[in-house]
C-alpha cells in the first residue's frame, strides 16, 4: 500500500508539472510589477519572516533577480505539494483509489490557474499548504490506535505551533480554521476525546482577531482607496453570502469564463431571492446530511466557512476571485471521492471502469482548459486582452489594459481604455490618476493637473495623486507647492520612496543641498538598490566637495545597475573637474555606449584635453 501511495504522489506531481509547464516562460503581470519588480522590500527577506510567499519571492530575487522562471517553478512545486496533501487528506475518509482520482481533479482543475500561473497568487498556495499540513499533523497526533491510544503531544504541539506562526500576520481566511478542524473531528466521531484540544486553537484565533482591528481597518481603507468607496459603507451580509457562494460554486463546476476581475456581479432580484431560499433550505437539511453522509457535510462546511471573511458588513476584498477558491475546491474533491467510492465499491468491475473513465475524461478536459488559460498569463498584453474579453464591464480591466498600452507607447489606445474605465465607474480613481500620468509624460501639464486634482477630489487619501501633482507643479516652477504636496504624501504614506526622491530633486533645484542629501539618503534607506537616488546623492556630495563620498555613491549606483548611464557620466564630470582626463573619457565612453547624450561641446573639450594630457 505504501508503494502504491508513493507512486500516486509521483503521478500527481507529474500532472501538475504537465499542466503548468507552459507557465515557466511567462513574465510578470499585473500585481507582480509592484510586488516584485518595483518593490524595495524584496531586498529585505528578513522582513518577511511571517509572510512565506513574500519571503520566497525575496529569496528568488537574490538567486535569479528578476528572471520569472524560478518564481513560476516554485508555484508549480507548491501546487504539486498541495495536490499530494489533498490526496492524504482525502485518505482520512476514503479509499486510496478514490482519494487519488479526486486529488487528480484538484491537480488539473482550471480554476487554480490564477493561484498557480500568477506569481502574486502564491499566498493562496501557501495558505492551502499550511492548512493541509496542520490538519494532517493534528489528525496524526489525535488518531487513536491500539498501539497509540492517547494523543501524541509533540505532534499536537507542532500543529499548534504552525497555526500560531501563521496567525501572526495571516488572520484573514485562517480564522475559520479552528472551526474546520473541529468539524473534521466531529465527522470522524472523535469530538468527545478531542474537544479540549480545540481550545488553544480557538483562543489563538480570538486573540488574533482582537489584535487585528487596525490591520482590518487598513484593509478596508485600501479597498476604498482603489474603488473610491466610503469606509463606512455597509453591505448586506446575506446578499454577500448568496453571491459569494453561488458565484464560486459556478466557477468550480463550470470554469469557462476565467478572469481576474469578476465584476460587475450581476444577479437579478429573482436569482438572489431564489439563492437565499436554497441556502436556507440547505441550512435546514444540514443535520440530515450530517446524519446520513458526514463526508458531504464536511465538504459543504469547508466551502461555506472558508469564504466567511467576505460576508462582512464592510468591503474588505473583492466578492469573487478564482484565487479564493484554491483551498475550498477541496470540497469538489470530497464530493468526487464520495461518489466514486459509493458507486464503485463492492460493485462489478464494469462500473469501476466506467467510474475511472469519467474521472479520466474530466481530468483531461480540466488539464486542457488549464493549459489554454495559462497562455493568458504569458505577458501583460495577453493578460489584459483576455481580461477585457471576459470582464468587458469591469473598470479595473480597462484600466489595466490602458497601462499595457501606455507601456507600449500606444497613447491613443491607452487614453481610450482609461476613459472607458471612467465611463463604467465615474469614481474609479486609478483611471483618473493614470490619465494624469499619461498627459504628464506627454508634456501636457495642465491636463495632467486637472486629472490629478480630480483623483484627489474623489479620494483625498489617494497619496499617489498628490505625488504626481507635485511633479506637475515642480515642472511648472511651483517648487513650494510641490514640496507641500510631497510632504502630504509622506503624511499619508511615511515610507514612500518616490516622495522622498522628488523632494530631493526639488531641494537640489532650490540649492538646499543638505535637505536634498537627507531626502536621497531616506530613499536609499528604503531601497538600497535605487540607482537614481545613489547617483543623485553622489552629485550632491560632489557639489559639497566630498569627493570620496561622491565616487562611492556613483560606483554603488553602477554596482546596482550596470546600465545606468547617468552614474558613469557623473563620474566622468567628477574626474574631469579633478583633471583626471583618462578616467573621465573612460566613463564618458561607457555612458555614451549606454545611450547617454553627451553634450557635444563638453565631449570636444574632453577629447582635446585627453590628447594634450594623456
Amino acid at each position: 500500500m505504501i508503494k502504491k501511495e508513493r507512486l500516486y504522489c509521483l503521478i500527481l506531481a507529474g500532472i501538475c508539472f504537465f499542466v503548468y509547464a507552459n507557465t515557466l516562460k511567462n513574465s510578470f503581470v499585473f500585481d507582480d510589477i509592484a510586488a516584485i519588480l518595483e518593490s524595495p522590500s524584496i531586498l529585505h527577506p528578513l522582513r518577511f519572516w511571517t509572510e512565506p510567499s513574500q519571503l520566497l519571492n525575496s529569496l528568488c530575487y537574490f538567486t535569479v533577480e528578476f528572471n520569472p522562471f524560478l518564481y513560476h517553478l516554485l508555484s508549480i512545486i507548491l501546487h504539486s505539494l498541495n495536490s499530494i496533501l489533498v490526496f492524504f487528506f482525502l485518505r482520512i475518509f476514503f479509499s486510496v483509489e478514490a482519494s487519488f482520482l479526486a486529488a487528480c481533479l484538484f491537480a488539473a482543475h482550471p480554476v487554480h490557474t490564477e493561484a498557480v500561473s500568477w506569481v502574486s497568487g502564491k499566498p493562496y498556495l501557501i495558505l492551502a499548504l499550511f492548512i493541509l499540513v496542520v490538519l494532517l499533523i493534528y489528525n496524526k497526533a489525535t488518531k487513536s490506535t491500539i498501539s497509540t491510544p492517547k494523543t501524541n503531544h509533540p505532534l499536537y504541539i507542532l500543529s499548534l505551533a504552525i497555526f500560531s506562526y501563521f496567525m501572526i500576520s495571516n488572520y484573514g481566511f485562517y480564522f475559520t480554521f479552528p472551526i474546520i478542524l473541529a468539524i473534521v473531528d466531529i465527522v470522524l466521531g472523535r469530538w468527545r476525546e478531542n474537544w479540549k484540544l480545540w481550545i488553544p486553537f480557538f483562543c489563538l484565533m480570538i486573540l488574533r482577531l482582537l489584535s487585528a482591528k487596525s490591520a482590518i481597518l487598513g484593509r478596508i481603507s485600501a479597498v476604498a482607496n482603489i474603488t473610491g468607496a466610503e469606509i463606512t459603507q455597509t453591505i448586506n451580509p446575506i446578499i454577500n453570502f448568496t453571491v459569494v457562494f453561488f458565484s464560486h460554486l459556478w466557477l468550480l463546476l463550470w470554469p469557462a469564463k476565467l478572469t481576474v476581475y469578476h465584476e460587475p456581479i450581476e444577479f437579478s432580484r429573482l436569482m438572489l431571492n431564489s439563492g437565499v431560499i436554497i441556502l436556507i433550505l440547505l441550512g435546514l437539511i444540514m443535520p440530515f446530511i450530517f446524519k446520513k453522509q458526514k463526508e458531504i457535510f464536511l465538504g459543504i462546511a469547508i466551502f461555506i466557512l472558508f469564504f466567511a471573511p467576505i460576508y462582512s458588513f464592510l468591503p474588505v476584498s473583492s466578492l469573487v476571485a478564482e484565487r479564493y477558491i484554491y483551498f475550498p475546491s477541496v470540497s469538489l474533491s470530497i464530493f468526487a471521492a464520495f461518489l466514486y467510492e459509493k458507486y464503485t465499491k463492492n460493485h462489478i468491475r464494469r462500473r469501476r471502469i466506467i467510474g475511472m473513465s469519467i474521472f479520466l475524461f474530466l481530468m483531461s478536459v480540466y488539464a486542457i482548459r488549464s493549459i489554454v488559460r495559462n497562455r493568458d498569463w504569458k505577458d501583460p498584453e495577453s493578460f489584459w486582452k483576455a481580461t477585457v474579453k471576459v470582464s468587458y464591464k469591469s473598470p479595473g480591466a480597462f484600466n489595466g489594459m490602458g497601462l499595457a498600452y501606455q507601456e507600449k507607447r500606444e497613447i491613443q489606445k491607452a487614453i481610450q481604455s482609461f476613459e472607458k474605465a471612467i465611463s463604467i465607474q465615474p469614481g474609479y480613481v486609478n483611471a483618473y490618476n493614470n490619465l494624469g500620468n499619461l498627459y504628464y509624460e506627454s508634456g501636457k501639464l495642465q491636463k495632467a493637473e486637472a486629472f490629478f486634482k480630480k483623483a484627489i477630489e474623489i479620494n483625498p487619501k489617494y497619496f499617489q495623486a498628490y505625488n504626481n501633482l507635485g511633479n506637475v507643479y515642480s515642472d511648472m516652477g511651483k517648487k513650494d507647492e510641490a514640496i507641500a504636496l510631497y510632504e502630504k504624501v509622506l503624511e499619508l504614506n511615511p515610507e514612500d520612496p518616490d516622495a522622498y526622491f522628488n523632494l530631493g530633486n526639488v531641494y537640489k533645484g532650490k540649492g538646499r543641498t543638505e535637505e536634498a542629501i537627507s531626502a536621497f539618503k531616506k530613499v536609499i534607506d528604503i531601497n538600497p538598490r535605487d540607482a537614481k537616488a545613489l547617483s543623485n546623492l553622489g552629485a550632491l556630495y560632489a557639489i559639497r566637495g566630498a569627493r570620496e563620498e561622491a565616487i562611492a555613491s556613483f560606483n554603488m549606483a553602477i554596482q546596482v545597475d550596470k546600465k545606468y548611464a547617468p552614474a558613469y557620466f557623473n563620474l566622468c564630470r567628477l574626474y574631469f573637474d579633478e583633471e583626471k582626463y583618462g578616467l573621465a573619457i573612460e566613463n564618458c565612453d561607457k555612458a555614451a555606449k549606454l545611450g547617454y547624450k553627451i553634450p557635444p561641446e563638453f565631449l570636444k573639450q574632453l577629447k582635446t584635453l585627453v590628447n594634450e594630457y594623456p
